[in-house]
């Protein structure tokens, strides 16, 4: 999953990047780069001091259990299992 996404992620990145570049310029590409790059460090900080606070196994499923939402932890937990399941099958090839 993480290649196919990668491919296309990649495949997106080079086909829209004349436009980018033309409505933004190069500075404006770098700026949102550095934004969004910020954001995923402050994202996965957050998630340690998280798991740092409250070291509990199953710990993703647990936090937006009660952070969040008790269905959107069920959600959670079933697209976990869903992806141990296949990429667990896919390794073992």
């Amino acid at each position: 999953m993480i290649g196919i996404s990668g491919i296309l992620g990649g495949l997106t990145l080079f086909s829209t990047s004349s436009l980018i570049l033309s409505v933004g310029g190069p500075g404006g590409v770098l700026i949102a780069w550095v934004i969004n790059g910020a954001i995923a460090v402050a994202v996965m900080e957050g998630l340690s001091e998280m798991i740092e606070l409250w070291p509990i196994s199953n710990a993703m499923m647990e936090f937006v259990d009660k952070f969040v939402d008790k269905d959107l932890a069920l959600v959670v937990g079933i697209a976990y299992w869903y992806d141990r399941q296949f990429s667990s099958t896919s390794s073992n090839c």
